[in-house]
């Protein structure tokens, strides 16, 4: 039987200094439904370079699919997701064997596609590429046609969310994946799903302007077989996240899943947006047993959330907020610091709105990054801040310095969100820090 190695790019020596992130691996989903979808003749396995025995399965294997995927998605395209790459495919390079082929896909495929064929890549797939990935290993081992890279400029697209397979859960059992944002760590173990794709709004700094733009859910039936196959087979992981950019975005769709969650032996998170939200909706959650609920705040002052195109209806946000803490839902914030527009004034009204909300309430904060086809982009080379000849690679050096004059220090940037990045509830002396520190970040006094 043909063997194929599917090999998610993971964390496997000492964390650089710089990197503010989840450390922890999570499920990778997107190798799960490429094993779900491989054919019956083959046998497939999720790959830990620092297992003997998953060693020795790769050396045995026909063909090798990566995902540039680190933990949970990055699908920010973080400035060590091509070095992190690079150290996976070198290691498990000295193991594969000579004219085997080596399919790459995920979030980092677009902005490193040159690179990554560079470096010896048989074909690299942009976009939604699980089912693409599937029927090139079907065509590898001698039961379809011709392979080729995906083109660069037309990224692969899932139209009907209910071809996709049932994640292959059972091949992460044996791994002990971490709970996304789960609040307290109250989970150690989770599992990743997704029950909807895309978002239907357009803000300027987000890089999925490549694909994942169209909105679309999976039927409630097959969201019920789905996670009711997950509930028979995992019998040690009660969390289930939630991957969906926008998830309960649309009212009837929403109202037909919640009794479906209802019935099935999990504790859930996800991420939604503030201008869909409302009161209903997170009664409906808290009755399904969510546990978290992620929002992208990004700033507090209107004329910013104008600029970069987002709408968070602030006149309500406050109240949302706070009702979702009170249902326990343990509300995660997504904040962005260095937006077009940004002055010391705009940075003082989002530390000033944090003030006004509940202690349950968690904070994540970053900075924006110009990613290739992001109007950020398109604003940080017309202004000429990014000269007009560099490459999307070197978009990174360009964090949170498109649109505003405010200065900071790369130290002071590294040491600021390394502190902030991760989950942090709003205590008041977090509160107090922060809009101490977000001010001395921009050289206030």
């Amino acid at each position: 039987m043909p063997k194929v190695s599917l090999v998610s790019t993971e964390f496997i020596d000492a964390l650089p200094e710089e990197y503010q992130g989840s450390h922890a691996s999570e499920e990778p989903l997107d190798l799960l439904y490429v094993a779900g979808a491989l054919c019956d003749a083959v046998e497939s396995r999720i790959i830990d370079l620092t297992q003997d025995d998953d060693l020795a399965f790769l050396a045995q294997s026909d063909v090798i699919v990566y995902s540039t995927t680190n933990s949970y998605l990055q699908w920010n395209n973080h400035p060590l997701g091509l070095s992190l790459f690079k150290k996976v495919w070198d290691r498990s390079g000295r193991y594969v064997r000579p004219d085997v082929p080596r399919f790459v896909f995920g979030p980092h495929a677009p902005m490193h596609y040159t690179e990554i064929l560079a470096m010896g890549a048989t074909a690299v797939f942009v976009g939604e590429a699980e089912l693409d990935i599937a029927n090139a290993v079907n065509t590898a081992i001698g039961f379809a046609g011709s392979i080729s890279s995906s083109p660069l400029n037309t990224p692969s697209v899932v139209s009907n969310l209910d071809t996709l397979p049932t994640p292959a859960y059972f091949q992460a059992l044996r791994r002990e994946y971490a709970a996304h944002n789960s609040p307290d760590g109250t989970f150690k173990l989770g599992h990743l799903y997704e029950a909807s794709r895309g978002c239907p709004y357009q803000c300027s700094f987000c890089n999925t302007i490549t694909h994942r733009r169209e909105y679309r859910t999976k039927s409630p039936a097959i969201i019920q077989r789905d996670l009711g196959r997950l509930a028979s087979t995992s019998g040690r992981r009660d969390y289930v996240y939630f991957i969906d950019e926008s998830f309960a975005y649309r009212n009837e769709w929403f109202d037909s899943i919640i009794p479906i969650l209802e019935e099935l032996p999990f504790s859930y998170g996800a991420q939604g947006n503030l201008a869909f939200m409302n009161p209903k909706k997170l009664d409906s959650l808290q009755r399904a047993g969510f546990v978290s609920i992620e929002f992208g705040l990004e700033s507090a002052d209107r004329e910013i959330l104008k600029k970069v195109g987002k709408n968070n209806r602030l006149s309500q946000a406050t109240d949302l907020i706070n009702s979702a803490a009170a249902l326990d839902l343990n509300p995660l914030l997504f904040i962005n610091v260095g937006l077009p527009g940004e002055t010391i004034e705009t940075l003082k009204s989002t530390a000033d709105f944090l003030a006004t909300l509940s202690p349950k309430v968690r904070i994540s904060v970053a900075m924006p990054t110009p990613y290739k086809g992001t109007a950020l982009d398109a604003m940080g080379r017309r202004s000429g801040v990014i000269p007009a000849d560099a490459p999307p690679e070197e978009g990174y050096l360009y964090t949170g310095r498109i649109g505003h004059d405010l200065p900071f220090s790369e130290t002071r940037k590294n040491n600021f969100l390394a502190k902030y990045g991760p989950n942090n509830f709003l205590e008041s002396r977090v509160v107090d820090s922060f809009g101490r520190d977000v001010l001395e970040l921009f050289g206030a006094k």
